[in-house]
């Protein structure tokens, strides 16, 4: 019998080479803000850990713009010595999924592909010390593409050994924070020095608080915290500048769906919130409209992921709302480039129970527009009965002749509001008192202006006075009807027309019976 093979390995081989540094550089972070997003969810993570374990709410994060650097700054726990070492670690992390934002010990070394160096302090609570590990990004990646060159590869381990430090220097012993900096930014990711466009961008997408100026903050942030149990957000400044999260203008009061699991109705996958658009039409501007995924509270994907997840149908309706969806269920995680949710059969299946959210706001948005239109055409209703008093009132000749149309407006106003009055909700007593006072008038308008439109005497009687057969008497009223037709919006020149006319056509038959 032979003998099974096995596969000795050397403790000294090699498994990951520098060409990996090399490839988080370059296509990880497309996106040259998701790297500051990268180290305000590490940021984030920190803070909360010291507002737990010693109930300090006084936290913050800061990000300034000192040229040609950037800086992200937390009064977090801190890190040691041997923490801040494991920072050199890629790929590596202690945290726990479903308990921290960041897990995979990736996005930690972002910043390499935006800056020369990246540059770690860092100093935890009750340690007279602080430490800095510097990462020299520049020289780490021109060795690799010069090792390229030759064909030849270098150990990860090795090439991280040879191109970081770390050193210690005295600090005060109370201090805790980490301050990361990105060291002289590169020319390709200069944008990050656009502070209207960072904030814009932070604003979006991290836990930033609902803004003061928002009417419904207080009650949407309420809420939230009875279903969500790890919601939070901190204090974060971009040069002083302090950050909120956008809102639209122009909005209904917040309504509120739990998610819950259809495999156990005990629990919930994600709970959302929402806002419906007072106007008619999509919330403007459209970056802000629709529904956003929350994880932790930082921003899964934009408005769009939402729109093309669980909306079916009618997905455009998906912007008459704004609001957000916070992921409670640990088991759906966010990709790395927190554009969408891993793959995975509970991400499955909370996108199909997630539908339940979209079913109710399509049923709400029709409802909406339902009402909309009702309230529009008693307006409208309004607008023509007015018109038409106005013109009776005038007493001109010329009315006769736009009979047609105001008969048709009143039975069209008549009709619209008896066919919609149903929506108009029953507590909005003003609205619907006025549909059926409206509907009332234009009844009794109705009337008088079928009156008014009735066949014009002068007709007749030259019908009679000329003495026209059948046939010659329906040619004369075609032909005024056409007239009418054609100067329906000019009734002072259609009565200067149909005189003239008369006048010839007594002429022509006066000769005849001479």
């Amino acid at each position: 019998m032979a003998k099974k093979s096995e596969l000795i390995i050397k403790p000294q081989e090699e498994y990951a080479y520098g060409h990996i540094i090399k490839a988080l550089a370059g296509g990880l972070y497309p996106n040259k803000f998701h790297v500051v997003r990268e180290y305000v969810q590490n940021a984030f993570d920190a803070v909360i850990d010291w507002k737990s374990a010693k109930n300090d709410k006084n936290i913050a994060i800061t990000v300034s713009i000192q040229k040609p650097s950037i800086f992200i700054h937390d009064n977090g726990t801190g890190m040691d010595r041997h923490t801040l070492n494991e920072y050199r670690k890629v790929g590596f992390s202690k945290k726990i999924i479903g308990e921290s934002v960041g897990f995979r010990g990736i996005g930690k070394l972002a910043g390499i592909s935006v800056a020369k160096k990246l540059i770690v302090t860092s100093s935890p609570f009750g340690v007279a010390e602080k430490y800095t590990l510097e990462f020299d990004a520049e020289s780490m990646l021109k060795e690799i593409d010069e090792l390229k060159k030759k064909r030849a590869n270098i150990p990860l381990s090795e090439l991280i050994e040879k191109h970081t430090k770390l050193t210690s220097e005295d600090e005060e012993k109370d201090k805790h924070y980490t301050m990361v900096e990105l060291h002289e930014i590169k020319s390709d990711s200069k944008i990050l020095f656009d502070k209207n466009k960072l904030i814009d961008y932070i604003s979006k997408n991290t836990p930033v608080p609902f803004d003061p100026a928002f009417t419904y903050a207080k009650d949407i942030e309420e809420d939230i915290r009875k279903f969500v149990n790890d919601y939070d957000c901190v204090d974060l400044t971009v040069d002083g500048q302090k950050v909120y999260k956008p809102f639209a203008a122009d909005l209904k009061a917040p309504q509120f769906i739990p998610v819950p699991d259809a495999k156990d109705k005990k629990k919930y996958l994600a709970f959302c919130w929402y806002c419906e658009h007072k106007n008619k039409g999509q919330i403007k501007p459209g970056d802000i409209s629709g529904l956003v995924y929350r994880y932790k509270n930082f921003a899964v994907g934009d408005n769009y992921l939402t729109r093309t997840t669980i909306w079916n149908n009618n997905a455009h309706l998906a912007f008459y709302f704004f609001g957000e969806i916070y992921i409670i269920d640990s088991r759906i995680v966010p990709t790395s480039q927190r554009d969408d949710f891993e793959q995975s059969a509970e991400r499955d299946n909370f996108y199909k129970d997630a539908e339940v959210i979209s079913n109710q706001l399509i049923v709400l948005a029709h409802d909406s527009s339902g009402v909309r239109r009702a309230k529009e055409y008693v307006n409208k209703g309004v607008e023509v009965i007015t018109s038409v008093n106005a013109d009776l009132k005038k007493k001109e000749p010329s009315l006769k002749d736009l009979g047609v149309q105001k008969i048709a407006k009143l039975v069209n106003v008549i009709d619209n509001i008896e066919k919609r009055k149903k929506n108009i909700p029953p507590d909005d007593r003003k609205t619907k008192n006025l549909a059926e006072q409206v509907v009332r008038e234009a009844k009794k308008l109705l009337k008088e202006v079928e009156d008014v439109g009735k066949p014009d005497k002068t007709e007749f009687d030259i019908v009679k006075k000329l003495k026209l057969e059948p046939q010659a008497e329906q040619v004369y009223s075609t032909a005024v009807r056409t007239l009418k037709d054609y100067f329906v919006e000019e009734p002072e020149d259609l009565e200067r027309v149909l005189k003239v006319f008369h006048q010839n056509l007594s002429k022509v038959f006066s000769k005849k019976t001479e």
